[in-house]
């Protein structure tokens, strides 16, 4: 359990207690703890988007979000889940409301040995975006430059559904691949012939563009 020690302090268990009514030290695992826990991160992230959006409207608010361990399943859910669950990040909760432009899921994953995690994460993401926008992020410093652009291009693909992302991201580009010895100028020229081989215009995000409420 990741999030059984960070957080867990007076101030935070006295306002668990004052919003809930109890008066008992909960249990770093107390199941209405940690929700309460998790409510309190979603209730940044809103706080954070309403403000940023009364203050520039246009601007669009991203965060790169966890992948830890293996994607949901419809046998085992999105509450059963490492982001949800252990480190209390519900964002698909926070596209659906849309208190998010933009998640960047960090599908950070050796090729070699974990391309199945990588799929299923991806195709998870594009297949739930709720009318906001993801895009796929690789783990550029975990693979070899041709691993990443293999990456990228099945990222790019449609889901079975029919669904794509906006676009994909790398991690990091200051150390684009698992060598530490290709440049940035070499990972470029790469990219350039073997996966961006025509212009691109930045996305289009109409809720921002032209906004209906």
């Amino acid at each position: 359990w990741y999030c059984q020690d960070w957080g867990y302090n007076p101030t935070s268990i006295a306002r668990f207690q004052a919003y809930t009514g109890r008066t008992d030290t909960p249990d770093p695992l107390d199941e209405q703890w940690i929700q309460w826990r998790r409510d309190q991160v979603t209730a940044l992230v809103r706080r954070i988007y309403l403000a940023v959006t009364a203050i520039k409207p246009q601007l669009r608010v991203s965060v790169a979000v966890s992948t830890v361990g293996f994607a949901p399943t419809e046998a085992f859910g999105w509450e059963t889940r490492s982001p949800y669950l252990q480190q209390l990040q519900d964002w698909r909760g926070w596209l659906e409301e849309g208190i998010l432009d933009l998640a960047l899921p960090m599908t950070y994953r050796d090729e070699d040995t974990h391309a199945t995690e990588f799929d299923d994460w991806s195709t998870w993401a594009k297949d739930r975006q709720y009318g906001r926008a993801s895009a796929v992020g690789t783990g550029l410093y975990l693979n070899s430059v041709e691993d990443s652009m293999a990456q990228w291009l099945r990222a790019r693909q449609p889901s079975g559904d029919g669904n794509q992302t906006i676009g994909i991201v790398g991690y990091s580009y200051g150390t684009p691949d698992d060598t530490e010895v290709t440049t940035g100028r070499a990972f470029v020229n790469v990219a350039v012939t073997g996966v961006f081989t025509q212009p691109a215009h930045i996305p289009s995000l109409s809720w921002k563009d032209t906004p209906t409420l």
